[in-house]
């Protein structure tokens, strides 16, 4: 399985090109994708789950576990190639990627490491850079507590 993942992430890899995620508004070309641009999932074997409809999804992959999809929040994701990102609802609700699965803990980190959800925050008496802080300082404890997955390395 783990060579199976390897293999679909450097599938997406050579897809997307230098993009670490790749977002869709229609479910239509987000299936386009999978099954065609990247010949991540044959289209035989390929059904459209009922509740990416209507949604906003953002599409990436790891080694450790393939091609994923996010199906919520994908306006959070500070990212210069994502159309759909809200500074307004970032600042309100990017917390949610800490303390409710929306993608691997792997991919979590990777977000982090690059300031995708660098708008997390909780409300800080001092400052809101501080309430900031706090989040981007402990949320491996967040992930681990609230999610209960953290990756080894």
């Amino acid at each position: 399985m783990l060579e199976e993942n390897r293999q679909q992430y450097e599938t997406f890899r050579k897809a997307a090109g230098d993009k670490l995620l790749l977002y869709f508004d229609k479910t239509e070309d987000a299936q386009t994708f999978i099954t065609e641009t990247s010949g991540l999932i044959p289209a035989e074997n390929f059904h459209l789950p009922e509740d990416w409809q209507g949604k906003k999804l953002a599409i990436y992959a790891t080694p450790e576990e393939g091609a994923q999809v996010i199906t919520r929040d994908v306006e959070l994701i500070k990212d210069e190639n994502n159309p759909f990102y809200d500074a307004n609802r970032a600042a309100k609700q990017a917390l949610s990627f800490f303390i409710v699965k929306h993608c691997s803990v792997y991919f979590l980190k990777e977000l982090v490491d690059r300031g995708m959800l660098a708008d997390a925050q909780t409300k800080s008496l001092t400052s809101p850079e501080r309430g900031k802080a706090i989040i981007q300082e402990n949320w491996k404890f967040l992930a681990r507590y609230f999610i209960r997955e953290y990756p080894n390395k």
